[in-house]
């Protein structure tokens, strides 16, 4: 005697249903060693995080994150969004910048002009390597900032 397709169909279901539901309610979920291994700290390591204008602009204004320019000093020069330190590329490169007095403990967010910009990308994954933990990029750049409106300085208002 066969058992008719709506009993299997309940046999495969059943368990498959509430597998899901455990998962869902289970606080860390059920983790399969091949599948999905469960997180360790051991794993953990830290990676570039987007951060848009409004949330960087948030930040700037608890004094949370220390903004970094990698456009290059002549731009720097022209306008930056305020406290922002200017850290180029290639000076990072030659030996002409570096990272040394920055602290390892702090939070970075790193821009340039716009996305199409990848010198703020590069220098956050050389931050990275070099065991900062949380470092930002600006989603959009210098150009997304003045979009929203929000303030930016020259050297010449820094003391004003």
């Amino acid at each position: 005697m066969r058992p008719s397709p709506y009993k299997l169909l309940t046999l495969l279901l059943l368990p498959l249903i509430c597998g899901m539901l455990v998962n869902a309610l289970h606080p860390e979920g059920i983790h399969s060693r091949l599948l999905l291994p469960a997180p360790s700290l051991q794993d953990t390591k830290a990676e570039v995080t987007i951060v848009s204008a409004d949330s960087a602009f948030q930040l700037l204004m608890t004094e949370s994150a220390i903004f970094l320019d990698t456009r290059p000093q002549e731009e720097w020069q022209i306008d930056h969004i305020p406290q922002a330190r200017s850290l180029v590329l290639q000076d990072y490169y030659t030996g002409d910048a570096s990272l040394d007095a920055l602290p390892l403990d702090k939070s970075y967010i790193l821009y340039g002009f716009d996305d199409t910009t990848t010198d703020a990308t590069i220098l956050a994954n050389e931050m990275i390597s070099a065991g900062y933990s949380d470092v930002m990029i600006l989603f959009g750049g210098l150009s997304a900032w003045l979009e929203f409106g929000f303030p930016t300085e020259t050297p010449d208002t820094v003391n004003e």
